[in-house]
């Protein structure tokens, strides 16, 4: 039996209907969390650091504290400035922590790798 390409589409394009389930949003109370991987001793900490969890705690107030029903909450770590120490705690963050959002980086090369982790990662990242 020969399948034409149009029969091939449209089985695709039908199964998702065989498992309505799979169409539902699931609803979730947890939260939606923010890592921000800063220089919080360091030369750069003027430009992140303290101040930046302080700043993203305010836009999250500001914004209500929670998206689409869930609360959201910010963290953050030193990234001493290295990238290794920054890839390490972002991909313990998105693996074990659940985080959702990568942000910060002052460094160029923290930044880098917090990007990398997040390509791999599929997940958000914001310089």
């Amino acid at each position: 039996m020969k399948l034409s390409r149009r029969a091939a589409l449209g089985a695709i394009a039908v199964a998702p209907l065989a498992r309505p389930a799979l169409l539902r949003a699931q609803p979730s109370s947890a939260p939606v969390k923010i890592g921000l991987l800063s220089d919080v001793a360091g030369p750069y900490r003027h430009v992140g650091g303290p101040g930046s969890r302080l700043t993203a705690e305010m836009a999250v107030a500001d914004f209500g504290g929670s998206v689409l029903g869930r609360p959201i909450e910010v963290m953050q770590a030193d990234d001493q400035n290295k990238a290794d120490v920054a890839g390490a705690l972002a991909r313990q963050w998105v693996d074990d922590k659940g985080v959702h959002l990568l942000a910060d980086g002052a460094a160029t090369s923290a930044r880098l790798a917090i990007q990398q982790v997040a390509r791999d990662k599929k997940s958000a990242s914001l310089s």
